[in-house]
């Protein structure tokens, strides 16, 4: 399985564009100030795939089950990546629960919701057994530019309805626990960018390719921004805030005289199909690295396992507001900082130790690093325990509430 540049860009590009569910839980806290709270979300997850890229191009062609171990040794390695595998999981429950809430809000009101539930996730992993990884992305490289000229129709068309006073008055009637909360709700989706270490040693060619996926990364934030401001200047915050599915809501509005109206059957379509890339994309990385981490050289044998355990997730919550209340209260505040931002920048901290300690920095050359030894691993979770503690004590002291 091997990836081309354009088809990592644009499937960064479709897995932080995916689920407009976010923008509700954003505009339900921070109000008229929704649109800042996507461009913080968007820096934090800018700093999340930075981490994500520099960890992972040291070791070409490994993924990020196989270089923790290689830097952390054997258990120590394996230790540290079950969290993320227990987290991902979860993820994907939830992100199949969201696009099958959505699926049958818009379009099957009567359809019992594991009817919806096993069909689309039958036709995922079908297309992750198929080829892996290149399936998806090439699924990516295809859809992608069609999502982006579906968002410029969209605000082309609505440019009549927009209101710039809804804007106003622009953060002043937004505290700043409200803006890390709103903040936090859309890191969820801009989190996603740190699976990138599972795919990135399927690159065949790794120069030149940092740029592209940063690029991907900044058209989707682009797209959000522009979307929460426009729906915001459509509806204005009060409505906005009230809707469970502000864009498709937006869509909705869309008039063009007598002859060009229901155009929110072509978005579903084309928003339908961004989340089953971002559902493959996770069903592939699970599959992989469940079975890099349990040895099993056949990782396709882990693909109904997975996928069951998926449709379970899903249907474990009775509606989508009490997940959304579960993730505001636990896993913004505190897993997702963990995961994504702590743990991150303390195995790249290693990283670094150790290729300043028992490599020479070679012209052109990215040096192999040895397994770290005790010494190093007992100061990377004396780290972790002090960072933990001080986060422990901001969650109490600011969103315990």
């Amino acid at each position: 399985m091997k990836l081309t540049r354009t088809q990592m860009m644009w499937l960064v590009f479709c897995i932080n564009v995916g689920l407009p569910i976010y923008l509700s839980g954003t505009m339900n806290v921070t109000k008229q100030d929704a649109w800042f709270s996507v461009i913080l979300a968007g820096a934090a997850g800018f700093i999340v795939l930075a981490l994500a890229v520099r960890n992972a191009k040291y070791f070409p062609g490994q993924t990020f089950i196989e270089f923790t171990q290689e830097v952390l040794g054997k258990w120590v390695g394996r230790f540290w990546v079950l969290p993320y595998l227990a987290f991902w999981m979860i993820s994907l429950g939830n992100i199949l629960r969201s696009v099958v809430d959505f699926i049958i809000m818009a379009l099957f009101k009567e359809t019992p919701l594991t009817a919806v539930v096993i069909v689309l996730f039958v036709v995922v992993a079908f297309a992750v057994a198929t080829n892996g990884i290149n399936t998806i992305a090439r699924c990516a490289e295809l859809m992608g530019p069609l999502i982006v000229l579906m968002f410029l129709c969209i605000y082309i068309l609505n440019l009549s309805n927009l209101d710039f006073t809804f804007l106003l008055p622009v953060a002043a009637d937004t505290s700043p626990l409200n803006m890390a909360r709103g903040t936090f709700t859309m890191m969820e989706m801009y989190g996603d960018s740190y699976l990138l270490v599972m795919v990135f040693g399927f690159l065949n060619k790794q120069k030149g390719v940092t740029p592209k996926i940063y690029v991907g990364f900044t058209l989707a934030v682009g797209l959000m921004v522009l979307t929460t401001t426009f729906i915001l200047l459509t509806f204005g915050p009060g409505l906005a805030a009230k809707m469970q599915y502000p864009l498709y809501e937006l869509v909705r509005y869309i008039e063009v005289g007598e002859f060009l109206q229901r155009i929110e059957v072509v978005m579903i379509a084309l928003w339908v199909c961004s989340a089953f890339i971002k559902l493959g994309f996770y069903l592939f990385c699970l599959s992989y690295g469940t079975a890099q981490w349990l040895g099993i050289k056949k990782w396709k044998l882990l693909i109904i396992p997975i996928s069951l355990l998926a449709i379970w997730a899903a249907g474990l919550t009775t509606s989508l507001l009490t997940t959304r209340a579960l993730l505001l209260r636990y896993i913004d505040p505190v897993i997702l900082p963990l995961l994504y931002f702590i743990l991150p920048v303390i195995l790249w901290i290693m990283i670094l130790l150790h290729r300043r300690k028992n490599q020479k920095v070679q012209t052109g050359v990215v040096p192999t690093i040895p397994k770290a030894s005790m010494g190093w691993k007992w100061s990377g979770v004396t780290l972790l325990i002090l960072m933990l503690s001080m986060y422990y004590y901001m969650y109490i002291r600011y969103f315990k509430v």
